[in-house]
């Protein structure tokens, strides 16, 4: 029997009575406007020609396009659609209509409603959550942001609370509503995969002006990843532009995106199933609820708790802590009562159903919305419930029911009803994913597009297991109509169904057709095609795109997502058969596992070395063509930053030799770059120095790509270190120069690492020269940078320097507490270089402090990790505070401890000699004014003048940082204390 009924939510258009209702409220049409909504409605998502409407509404008489437009506007004031932004009916430019809103049916082999709650009986038991809906509407539209969280089992009709309250809701002109899905197909993987889909809906729909230039503004990483919104040249720009940016930039950026867009118009963005969802995805939820700024913004956001339990996914926690802090709402669906399973049947099979009939279905479904709305299609197509002149009758033994007693056996009971036809149509759907096309399922079946098309058609307007989702293209620019299983469930009882064989073969195929239709761009899907290619049995492929999909997980900053897709590509590459392909294919993993794993799990991290180690094995087979050189350099990096100068300094040679033999400029830059950072911790200062002259001359604009293998530009990296390492050797104006390049390249470049190394170096020098107001400056800068950016190393150096300035300004107890925790999260990054000179400071915050025990413990640390570690770049000073420690100590003390001065004395001497050695002026200069200091204390003038006077050359007489200043004034006392005993 044909559908009595069309039921588009809050719309039933009644075919018997050519009505059409609104909720239970009826709202007139004309007979020729109800037509061509019948005829629109009956073939949505299809382009429905003019001349199609002319011949089946008009019945072949002549029509007149304005008679035409003016029934079409008829049904828009009816629908309340608006024709800029339309959600039922869209108009195809001098073409025809589209009717784009999903469509369900009733009828005997369609009962009314829809398999996901009940798309008829949408509100049946949800009164109470649409209001605790609209109040949150109501509270976003007048600038209060909202996040609710509707969570229930599967089936239990979340989705269909969120879609019946969207279709209802009273939202002011020019509101945008984006919605976004997760896939369990990619689960974790595909970073922001409903972010970008919702996005994209926008840019296709009410956006489609405005929010591309928005992006372009705002948020050009996104833009990035809608290829589809640029023209080719200028997305291979702005990809240049963006490349390598943070994933807290990315955060930020779209964050600031719905803040604009939200002081334009209303935002509702839903995301549904975020049981599934992936990491980054949730960092933006995070940062969205957080956001206290006002933003006319409702976010939905919809998941399975169980699910989300038993896989240990974050959302559930983020949720309950979100929760206790009352940052966002939960609306948490049970399953209908016996009284509102009662009221659901009664709506779909009226006047109503007998009690024992009522009390029967509530048993079997424990009022799970799925499952009834299931167990209804399955009555009225076992005729226990059939549509009479009166209404709809029941048989006397409804009570019966006669219907498995699970959901899943439930729907495998249907599918076992289709046709063999219909039933490998789903099933090639089911392949496909829980959105899928014509086109894909043509490809999958090698079948023709337009009967695919025609089928899946017939099926969603009588079958229930499937709903239309618009128009489009295939890739290959095929048109074709897109629809979508009604729940995952009807998807998963599809594809699990499935022989093996049959799985296998149908994403195998549907794997190269895809591959095939997307062509050049095949890398755009490549999490899609790596899971066609896995199931497909083919994981040669499997391994390629997923390493691709990775790749495309990097350019979003989604590491963990890149690591997720890597990892998976180790496992299945362990199972190919070994050859020079496997080995090829393993060195192109670890060599991005690496870099990966350093951002996620730390430079440290065990994994970190485990990854580039197994490419240098991986090169070392492979023979000499394969790439040694960023291998040798990633191990080296992991070595230098756990401040391991023995295994740092032979890895540094190994890279040079490497690179002067191949006679690489490229290669011979970076290993520069290993040997001047090496060198200098190791302090070797002049040797340092002219490497970081050497890597300046080689370096070209075109190594800027280098940030992306090694992390940071080469040349930013070097006047970084010029900049320390020249006033380390007594070059202030060289100092300033290195600064001002670095600070100025790290703009220009616009990676933001790269700048951060620089506002790091550059804070360093003004510290080194005791400006400690412009290394406060410098400091805070870098702080900002780095924590928008999430850069710990960074922002751990940061509060060191900052920390200090604290002490210096008198706020010595919280600037200890700062340094100490900045020592902590520098070294929760798995990194033990530089820890010298932060211990130094710290001793020195406990001595300005007056506590010697503290100061005494931690310079203790600091010389047995310089003494394991060989990190001497930091020794004089270290010997110069332990003297200052020592004569602390004495004038504490009653009685002046014998031979404090002999002790401190050897220490300051044994400075001046490591300075002088490493040709550490600055530091000499330091210990040799301290030197001075105590002679004039012990009572030896003439050795302090000598001393006070050597200090002063080290620099020079016009040397303007504050140490210098206290030689010369130290001199110019001794001076003017010899002058009166002259005068005595």
């Amino acid at each position: 029997m044909s559908p009595i009924e069309l039921l588009f939510p809050p719309f039933r258009l009644d075919l018997i009575d050519e009505q059409l209702w609104n909720d239970g409220r009826r709202v007139p049409l004309r007979p020729k406007a109800f037509a061509v909504l019948r005829h629109l409605a009956e073939r949505a998502g299809r382009l429905v020609t003019k001349e199609d409407l002319a011949a089946s509404v008009w019945r072949g008489t002549s029509v007149v396009s304005a008679g035409l437009k003016v029934r079409i506007a008829e049904l828009r004031q009816a629908l309340g659609d608006d024709p800029d932004a339309p959600r039922f009916i869209e108009t195809v430019a001098r073409r025809g209509y589209r009717f784009i809103a999903p469509v369900a049916t009733a009828g005997r082999d369609s009962p009314r409603g829809g398999s996901s709650g009940a798309t008829a009986g949408a509100l049946v038991g949800r009164q109470a959550e649409i209001a605790r809906l609209d109040g949150a509407l109501a509270q976003a539209l007048a600038g209060e942001r909202r996040v609710v969280y509707v969570t229930g089992e599967a089936g239990i009709g979340k989705t269909t609370l969120v879609q019946a309250f969207l279709a209802r809701a009273v939202l002011p002109d020019g509101a945008w509503v984006a919605q976004g899905q997760c896939v369990e197909q990619y689960g974790s993987g595909e970073a922001y995969l409903p972010v970008l889909e919702a996005l994209g809906g926008l840019c296709r729909g009410a956006g489609r002006v405005r929010l591309p230039a928005v992006l372009r503004q705002y948020a050009p990483t996104w833009l990035v990843q809608l290829p589809w919104l640029l023209p080719p040249v200028e997305r291979e720009a702005l990809l240049r532009e963006v490349q390598g940016v943070a994933q807290e930039r990315m955060l930020r950026e779209m964050a600031d995106t719905i803040e604009v867009v939200c002081a334009e118009a209303p935002l509702v963005l839903v995301l549904e199933d975020l049981h599934w969802s992936d990491y980054s995805t949730l960092d933006l939820l995070s940062l969205l609820t957080h956001r206290r700024a006002p933003a006319r913004l409702l976010v939905i956001a919809t998941y399975r708790p169980i699910d989300a339990i038993l896989s240990n996914h974050p959302v559930k926690q983020l949720k309950q802590d979100f929760t206790l802090r009352g940052l966002c709402a939960e609306l948490a669906l049970e399953g209908f009562t016996a009284g509102e399973v009662r009221s659901y049947l009664a709506h779909r099979f009226p006047p109503g159903p007998p009690p024992a009939a009522v009390a029967a279905a509530f048993e079997r479904t424990d009022g799970n919305p799925l499952f009834l709305a299931a167990v209804a299609d399955d009555l009225a197509t076992e005729g226990v419930v059939a549509p009479g002149l009166g209404g709809w009758r029941w048989q006397a033994d409804a009570a019966e029911l006669g219907v498995p007693p699970t959901i899943r056996q439930l729907l495998e009971r249907q599918i076992e009803r289709l046709t063999p036809e219909e039933r490998r149509l789903l099933e090639a759907a089911s392949a496909v994913g829980m959105t899928f096309s014509g086109a894909a399922i043509a490809a999958a079946l090698d079948a023709d597009v337009a009967d695919c098309d025609e089928r899946c058609g017939a099926l969603a307007r009588r079958a229930h297991l499937i709903k239309p989702g618009g128009a489009g293209e295939w890739p290959d620019g095929t048109p074709t109509a897109h629809y979508t299983f009604t729940h995952s469930l009807h998807r998963r009882v599809l594809h699990d169904g499935l022989a093996p064989s049959r799985r296998s073969r149908l994403h195998a195929l549907l794997g190269e057709r895809t591959q095939a239709a997307w062509g050049a761009r095949a890398q755009e899907v490549a999490a899609e095609l790596a899971v066609h290619f896995e199931e497909g049995r083919d994981p040669v492929r499997a391994v390629h795109y997923l390493l691709a999909a990775a790749g495309n997980a990097g350019r979003r900053s989604a590491t963990r997502e890149a690591v997720d897709h890597l990892l998976r590509a180790e496992q299945l590459l362990a199972g190919l058969p070994e050859g020079p392909e496997r080995l090829q294919t393993d060195l192109q993993l670890q060599m991005a596992l690496g870099p990966a794993l350093m951002s996620t799990r730390g430079y440290a991290a065990p994994e970190v070395e485990r990854a580039f180690t197994r490419a240098r094995t991986l090169c070392e087979v492979i023979g000499p063509s394969a790439p040694l050189f960023p291998a040798l350099w990633g191990i080296w990096g992991f070595h230098v930053v756990r401040g391991e100068m023995g295994p740092a300094r032979e890895l540094a040679d190994q890279c040079f030799a490497l690179a002067s033999d191949a006679g690489d400029p490229d290669m011979l830059l970076e290993a520069h770059h290993a040997l001047w950072v090496t060198k200098f911790f190791s302090g070797e200062l002049a040797p340092a120095l002219d490497h970081v002259r050497a890597g300046l001359a080689l370096y070209r604009p075109e190594h800027r790509a280098h940030v992306l293998i090694y992390g940071q530009d080469p040349a930013v990296a070097a006047h970084s270190y010029g900049a320390l390492l020249s006033w380390y050797l007594g070059d202030p104006d060289g100092a300033r120069q290195h600064s001002v390049e670095a600070l100025a390249l790290g703009r220009t470049v616009g990676h933001p690492f790269s700048l951060g190394f620089a506002h790091h170096f550059v804070a360093w020098v003004h510290y080194s020269r005791g400006d400690f107001t412009a290394a406060r400056t410098e400091a805070d800068t870098l702080y900002t940078l780095a924590t928008e950016q999430g850069f710990p190393f960074w922002s751990a150096g940061a509060l060191q320097f900052s920390a200090w300035a604290m002490i210096r300004a008198g706020d010595v107890a919280a600037g200890i507490a700062q340094m100490r925790a900045a020592l902590d999260a520098w070294r929760a990054t798995g990194a033990g270089l530089g820890l010298p000179s932060h211990l130094g400071r710290l001793a020195e915050g406990h001595l300005k402090a007056g506590e010697l025990d503290a100061a005494d413990t931690v310079l203790a640390e600091a010389f047995a990790g310089l003494a394991q570690s060989g990190q001497r770049y930091y020794e004089a000073e270290l010997h110069r505070l332990h003297a200052e420690l020592v004569l602390a100590r004495a004038d504490a003390s009653p009685r002046r401890p014998a031979g404090a001065w002999r002790r401190a004395a050897a220490s300051l001497t044994a400075a001046v000699d490591v300075a002088r050695r490493q040709g550490a002026r600055w530091l000499e200069l330091r210990a040799t004014t301290s030197l001075a200091r105590l002679c004039q204390r012990q009572g030896d003038d003439a050795e302090a003048r000598r001393l006070a006077a050597r200090a002063c050359r080290i620099l020079g007489d016009d040397a303007d940082a504050p140490d210098a200043a206290a030689a010369h004034a130290l001199r110019a006392e001794l001076r003017r204390g010899a002058g009166a005993e002259r005068s005595r």
